[in-house]
């Protein structure tokens, strides 16, 4: 099991919030691949895309944080 399933499944999230979480995450994994080196600029860049709402920024926001302080305590 890879760090997104074990992230998502040790949450009891509903399955939409699970959808959003996993869409985000697998976006961020694909366009920064390490995220041992992912920096705070890198972070900004990502959350502020132009075709993400601010509702939906919130959500990315949260989750990335939350992603890494799971993973990385």
């Amino acid at each position: 099991m890879d760090d997104l399933s074990r992230y998502l499944n040790n949450f009891s999230f509903a399955g939409t919030t699970k959808e959003s979480y996993a869409h985000v995450l697998k976006q961020l994994f694909f366009e920064i691949g390490d995220l041992e080196s992912f920096t705070p600029d890198q972070f900004l860049v990502f959350i502020n895309r132009e075709n993400w709402g601010s509702c939906y920024r919130w959500v990315a926001y949260n989750v990335v944080r939350g992603f890494i302080r799971w993973r990385y305590g």
